[in-house]
């Protein structure tokens, strides 16, 4: 007498192998997905305009005065960049203003190490490079900058880079805990 036909075996039924390993994963998802949402709030935002102070860090505060979109050639003409002037590029211009109210001298390429360009809601972003060869302010003096953004013409079609540079273009600090930017509310022009 054979006992092995009334047994169950695993091995027959392969869909229920697959059907507790998809259980398993989808409450370890699950759990992971609540967990870290809990951890992880929703962030504060401490959005400014154009010509608004933004508390950049202890003592040194910015704003954004000016925006402008141009070629390789102009932004070496208006903004003395010393950009390669291939033709490749474009660029976005942000004048911004530098107060340093602390006891130390501020050194201006730590914005753009810390920075980033974000255009929503089409989702360009970049770094960005101080057109001026002295990026330090003294304690207790203010200074006006020059930040420039690298535009690829092969990126975008003329169509798809109009839309772009009247978006919500956002120059931000910081992401987390607390969302820090300021909003230009696109290029004229």
């Amino acid at each position: 007498m054979k006992h092995t036909k009334s047994r169950f075996s695993i091995r027959k039924h392969p869909f229920i192998i697959a059907f507790i390993i998809m259980a398993v994963i989808a409450v370890v998802v699950a759990v992971g997905y609540i967990d870290v949402n809990h951890r992880f709030p929703e962030p504060d935002e401490e959005i400014a305009e154009v010509d608004e102070w933004v508390q950049y860090s202890d003592g040194v505060k910015i704003k954004v005065t000016g925006i402008d979109y141009c070629s390789d050639h102009e932004v070496n003409e208006k903004y003395n960049a010393g950009v390669k002037e291939l033709g490749r590029f474009n660029y976005i211009v942000i004048k911004i203003n530098v107060l340093n109210e602390s006891q130390d001298k501020f050194n201006v390429f730590s914005i753009v190490t810390d920075s980033n360009l974000v255009i929503y809601p089409y989702g360009y972003e970049n770094q960005g490079m101080i057109c001026e060869d002295n990026v330090s302010v003294d304690k207790g003096e203010g200074e006006e900058f020059t930040l420039a953004y690298v535009i690829s013409k092969n990126y975008l079609s003329e169509k798809k880079l109009d839309k772009l540079l009247h978006e919500d273009i956002y120059l931000c600090f910081k992401a987390y805990p607390v969302r820090q930017a300021i909003v230009i509310r696109g290029i004229d022009g």
